[in-house]
């Protein structure tokens, strides 16, 4: 018998039975299985300072006394489409990481301030896989934050306390928290920066 071949469409994920037929001769009959392609999720969502990153997944910070630069998000496959502006509530610059499960967005530097950021899912800005597929199956994703360049502490005030605090942490095991301008290592000039920063606050 002569080999044919065919593609099946609109085929629903799951298991169904079929057959061909070809010069009135019909096959036996088949199981088809199905496997529902799933839409591409978030892994890890990070912000970017210096040289260093901070994942916010379960964080127990309150705000970051970090001056970010850069959002990195991690996701469960490669995403191939999707732009400058499929991250909102940020000011963004640049992309990369196309064609890979990990994608960069450089923002303008943010000191103070609420941030609530949104990667798109539909619309022209959605993010996709090389199947199409929209990333978080069209719903997106949205992470808030907020941001207090040398709050230490934590307590939404920079003061004498994240001075104090930054500088005893020169002397002790590396804190990221203390590396304010996150070069990897904790040293007088985040001390310094703390100093400049004395009297700023986030609620």
């Amino acid at each position: 018998m002569e080999a044919s071949t065919g593609l099946a469409t609109a085929v629903a994920a799951g298991s169904t039975n079929i057959s061909a037929s070809l010069n009135g001769v019909t096959s036996n009959t088949l199981l088809l299985s199905v496997t529902a392609q799933t839409a591409p999720v978030v892994m890890a969502y990070k912000v970017l300072f210096g040289s260093q990153s901070y994942s916010l997944a379960g964080t127990p910070r309150h705000r970051l006394p970090w001056q970010i630069t850069r959002i990195r998000v991690v996701f469960s496959r490669p995403i191939v489409s999707g732009n400058v502006n499929s991250l909102s509530g940020v000011t963004v610059t640049g992309l990369t990481g196309l064609g890979t499960d990990t994608l960069t967005w450089t923002i303008n530097p943010l000191t103070l301030g609420a941030f609530a950021t949104a990667l798109a899912g539909s619309g022209a800005n959605a993010q996709k896989d090389a199947k199409g597929n929209p990333f978080g199956g069209g719903a997106g994703f949205s992470q808030s934050f907020k941001v207090l360049l040398g709050d230490f502490n934590d307590d939404g005030a920079v003061s004498s306390a994240d001075l104090v605090g930054v500088n005893n942490a020169t002397v002790t095991p590396y804190n990221i928290f203390a590396d304010i301008n996150g070069d990897g290592v904790v040293n007088i000039t985040d001390v310094q920066i703390v100093k400049t920063r004395i009297g700023t606050s986030q609620p």
